[in-house]
């Protein structure tokens, strides 16, 4: 059994390392069978055999309840705590009467992490075992059953191992909403330094979960040890004002002590009305905020004693002995974003607690009330901030980026700025911000109206060598002049975004690639510029890091452009640069669309004129990227939305080389027809495809897609633009 299951579903002797390397990969459509065969077994398997099956199919949860209901051996092996480190339930249709079958097995109180995010109820056809015509006997039980999710077995469960911790959670204590604890009964954080027992949890992510409660979330709180992540995105049921005082009082009893925080949401104004749900006020989060300041100064306080006992032991004995550092010191990222409500109170809060001496993410993005004057509190009061967002925060203006510039620990510490929407802001003053900023390796200035080509030449001139990253979509004054000077003194650049930029032209690659290349100056008007851009360049391999490009809707990108990349990426190799990236992203979808590449048209007869000079992308364009591996090998992204010139034959060609591909956005191929689709019925091919997107696709029939469903029911399809088909939602 154990030389088949490693031997036999392997592709080919040239696969064979890919085989060993990602076993994982195959394990899902073999489980059904295995089990079944290991229920056939007259006698129990050997425990070897046992241990070389499970670590070959334990690829998830689901595998591992089904593997422990086979006989005793493997339930005994499924209860080891290696395999229960990570307990992931995120993206799956969840009951209690799953909960409970998964407590039996997996061993809560080994766990070090909890992923509860993106769960949903699963829906009554599916729990029903139909697709169409139920009955309505059958569909109402089926209504009950998927109402039947409420996480509580996990908060029983911890109930039950841990009964002394938390004991002031008590449902009477929270539906009275009175101080946890009587007055008489022993504090939960004295019993739980006394006992020193409780969950392990370092991390529980609760992120777009709408079914937990406050309740059950606080009792598993209450009795966890040494958290250190604790995500909760979106779960705006928990993060309110009515909610947010329990969780505190849950995570002061345990004694909790954060690193990582997250409780933004990106639910709209209009979604929270309609599920009566309000945001989080400024001072309950200014209360929550402190409270968690004041679990980490208290860890301070703790580390600082015991750095000074080691040091009065270290003289008196006369031998050396370094004090043991606490393990969770203060918080270090913090997310509020989209929390409108937020204002100076919250950021009195982060910036005057034990908080602001350890904080080096700070998320304060789409928080509307943030202006200038609290941007200037933000960088005097945060010595080892390294990355800030305040992107959609409108008031804004030049005066809080003159604050963040002239603050003088920012500049050895701060790498990362995000700036997008900021309406108010000029390219003068984001040069300076660059120029001072001399640690600054990513920035992001999405949507600023005021950023032209000199201010991407100062910025360019500026960063050089340590920059990594771009994001300027939606800069409407940037041209091709401007773009080839970025690629051209950043040497370094691994991720370009440059979508939806009007007057932007994709001909500034083969610009890079000729200066890189020596050849004689462009033709036509642009002889002049590729001149004066020749004297700019200073090493010999741009675009050589380059692992993400994102040109979506901007003109003229083709098969040329596509070589200019790989013309890029060899000289650096000729020229003996080693760490040549591959191109993991390429998003060049919608390049010839009317609405962004004859913009400037004047007349209708101009739009037609230009539409048929434009090209895109072509099968030998598809050829070419499938053949070269520094393009292909390590696809994952790839948009070819609105290119016609790409057909069957083109997709087939990428189809079977891109392994890794786990997006593919395929809108608007009118020359696409079954034969594409057929191909990847086989999970062999492409098997981490996640997402796929097929929208005005003329040539597919609905049966064939049916048939890709039922192959690949994990696969997020989406056959409509705006209109998404989830394999449970149907």
């Amino acid at each position: 059994l154990t030389s088949s299951l490693s031997t036999s579903s392997a592709p080919g002797a040239a696969a064979a390392a890919a085989w060993a390397a990602r076993p994982t990969r195959w394990a899902k459509y073999l489980t059904c069978g295995v089990v079944e065969l290991m229920n056939t077994f007259p006698r129990h398997l050997p425990l070897g055999v046992c241990r070389h099956v499970l670590d070959f199919l334990a690829y998830d949860v689901a595998t591992l309840v089904d593997l422990a209901a086979v006989n005793i051996a493997f339930r005994r092996l499924c209860r080891e705590g290696r395999l229960w480190e990570k307990l992931d339930l995120s993206n799956r249709p969840l009951t209690d009467g799953f909960l409970w079958r998964l407590l039996r097995v997996a061993p809560l109180q080994h766990a070090r992490g909890l992923n509860l995010s993106s769960l949903s109820r699963p829906s009554a056809r599916l729990l029903a075992g139909c697709t169409k015509h139920t009955s309505p006997r059958l569909l109402r039980r089926s209504q009950e059953s998927a109402r039947d999710l409420t996480l509580e077995p996990l908060a029983e469960e911890a109930e039950k191992l841990f009964p002394t911790l938390g004991v002031g959670f008590s449902a009477q204590d929270r539906d009275a909403g009175a101080a946890p604890g009587a007055a008489s009964a022993p504090q939960p954080d004295k019993l739980r330094l006394r006992l020193g027992m409780g969950l392990r949890l370092r991390e529980i992510d609760v992120s777009n979960n709408r079914v937990i409660t406050a309740e059950v979330l606080c009792a598993i709180l209450s009795r966890t040890r040494g958290l250190a992540n604790l995500v909760m995105t979106s779960a705006d049921q928990v993060v309110n004002d009515e909610k947010l005082p329990l969780l505190t009082r849950a995570m002061t009893a345990s004694g909790t002590r954060l690193r990582v925080l997250r409780m933004g949401t990106r639910t709209s104004r209009t979604q929270m009305q309609l599920k009566n749900l309000t945001r989080v006020s400024d001072d309950v989060c200014a209360q929550f905020l402190a409270s968690v300041g004041a679990a980490a100064g208290m860890a301070m306080r703790e580390h600082e004693g015991a750095e000074a006992d080691g040091f009065f032991e270290m003289r008196s004995s006369g031998s050396p002995k370094r004090a043991t550092r606490s393990s969770s010191e203060g918080l270090e990222v913090l997310s509020l974003y989209n929390q409108t409500l937020v204002s100076a109170r919250t950021i009195h809060a982060i910036t005057h607690t034990p908080t602001a001496r350890t904080l080096r993410e700070l998320d304060l993005s789409c928080c509307s009330r943030i202006a200038d004057e609290m941007i200037e509190v933000v960088s005097r009061a945060l010595p080892v901030l390294a990355s800030l967002d305040v992107s959609n925060c409108w008031k804004i203006t030049d005066a809080g980026l003159r604050c963040l510039r002239m603050a003088p620990h920012l500049s050895r510490t701060l790498h990362t700025l995000r700036l997008s929407g900021l309406n108010f802001i000029t390219g003068s003053e984001l040069s300076r911000v660059a120029r001072q900023l001399h640690t600054l390796a990513h920035l992001t200035a999405a949507r600023v109206p005021n950023v032209d080509d000199e201010t991407l030449r100062e910025l360019a001139s500026s960063l050089g060598e340590a920059a990594k990253s771009f994001d300027f979509s939606h800069c409407d004054k940037i041209t091709r002049e401007g773009a080839s000077a970025l690629c051209l003194q950043c040497p370094n650049l691994e991720s370009l975004v440059l979508a939806k930029c009007a007057q932007l032209n994709a001909e500034f690659l083969q610009d890079v690639a000729q200066i890189c290349d020596g050849d004689a100056a462009s033709s036509g008007a642009h002889e002049a510029s590729a001149s004066g851009l020749r004297r700019l360049l200073r090493r010999k391999d741009p675009l050589a890091s380059l692992n993400h490009l994102n040109l979506r809707e901007v003109r003229g990108f083709d098969d040329a452009c596509l070589r200019a990349i790989l013309l890029a990426k060899e000289l650096a190799i000729k020229a003996g640069n080693e760490d040549v990236a591959r191109l993991q992203k390429l998003l060049v979808g919608g390049t010839t669309y009317k609405s962004a590449n004859w913009d400037a048209a004047e007349d209708e007869s101009d739009v037609d004129l230009a539409a048929s000079a434009a090209v895109g992308l072509s099968d030998a364009g598809m050829e070419f990227l499938a053949s070269e591996p520094l393009l292909a090998d390590a696809l994952e992204v790839l948009d070819l939305e609105g290119h016609t010139g790409v057909s069957d034959r083109g997709v087939l060609l990428l189809v079977r080389r891109a392994d890794r591909m786990r997006l593919l956005r395929l809108n608007g191929l009118r020359s696409l027809t079954n034969a594409s689709i057929e191909a990847m019925l086989v999970p062999a091919v492409m098997p981490a495809l996640a997402e796929l997107h097929v929208a005005w696709c003329a040539g597919l029939t609905a049966s064939v897609v049916e048939s890709l469903k039922k192959s690949r029911p994990h696969l997020q399809l989406s056959l409509m633009k705006g209109r998404k088909l989830l394999p449970h939602h149907q």
